[in-house]
């Protein structure tokens, strides 16, 4: 799995433009097209793109939550020639003293 992801851009559809950088009165209209397209609404872009995209950032969003935690091992016990590791589910956000979820 990769650990990059390119920004996702919002297609315009076939005859609009979008606005310079500087051109603040053009932001709402954008802004608006960025919406109806994330919420899949959008009439000028193939509703194909808009899924598709969607996939693309729920796929981001799991990739983000996931990379915030990690699995510290504490102990690691044999029983009947398997191997069971045992350990606490930790959080790279706050004090790891804080953090601590038990394992099941």
């Amino acid at each position: 799995m990769s650990k990059c992801q390119r920004g996702i851009n919002v297609p315009y559809g076939p005859g609009q433009d979008l606005g310079r950088l500087d051109a603040v009165s053009k932001l709402s209209l954008m802004k608006d097209e960025a919406l109806r397209f994330l919420e899949q609404k959008n009439k000028s872009v193939s509703l194909k793109i808009q899924k598709d995209s969607t996939k693309r950032i729920e796929l981001i969003a799991r990739q983000l939550v996931a990379s915030l935690f990690y699995f510290q091992v504490t102990t690691i016990d044999s029983l009947d020639d398997e191997n069971y590791c045992h350990g606490l589910i930790r959080s790279g956000l706050i004090d790891p003293s804080l953090a601590d979820i038990p394992s099941l």
